[in-house]
């Protein structure tokens, strides 16, 4: 007869002598499968908003670039769309590829370099962005992208 004790080991709060067989199915739980369905709904609603909105979302407004600073305050934080005359591209910046529009626009296009040196000063473009901000001469569209030229314009009145 064997007289040595039995020898338990101890994962996660559980025990389970040697000699028992595991009771792991290889399965998540369904406590686990909960919490990760609701991290990941928390990650895409707060952590992607931004790119969802610059990808998906319909402008809060639209503007000629001359109207911005008299109507655009009250859509600070929301997606719009400017038109307007290009007067520098400034496309190999450290902070981002910017645009620049005729009225104190300044649009930046992060790391879309290619589009920035698609443009050419005097070219008449219409920019989707975030305004960030509306301050009378000082306006800024961040992050930013050019919007199709045959897409719905309605500039405000």
């Amino acid at each position: 007869m064997n007289d040595k004790p039995t020898r338990a080991i101890f994962l996660a709060g559980e025990s389970q002598t040697a000699c028992q067989p595991s009771r792991d199915s290889g399965a998540a739980s369904p406590h686990f499968l909960s919490t990760a369905w609701l991290l990941a709904t928390v990650m895409l609603l707060i952590g992607c908003g931004t790119g969802w909105r610059m990808d998906y979302g319909e402008p809060a407004a639209q503007f000629l670039s001359a109207n911005v600073s008299a109507q655009g305050a009250e859509y600070v934080g929301e997606k719009v769309t400017v038109q307007g005359a290009v007067t520098q591209v400034l496309p190999d910046q450290a902070d981002g590829a910017w645009i620049y529009l005729d009225n104190g626009v300044r649009c930046n296009l992060g790391q879309f370099r290619a589009m920035a040196e698609g443009v050419s000063v005097g070219q008449t473009v219409m920019i989707d962005g975030i305004l960030r901000q509306c301050d009378g001469d000082d306006i800024l569209l961040e992050p930013a992208l050019l919007r199709d030229p045959t897409a719905p314009f309605s500039p405000q009145q």
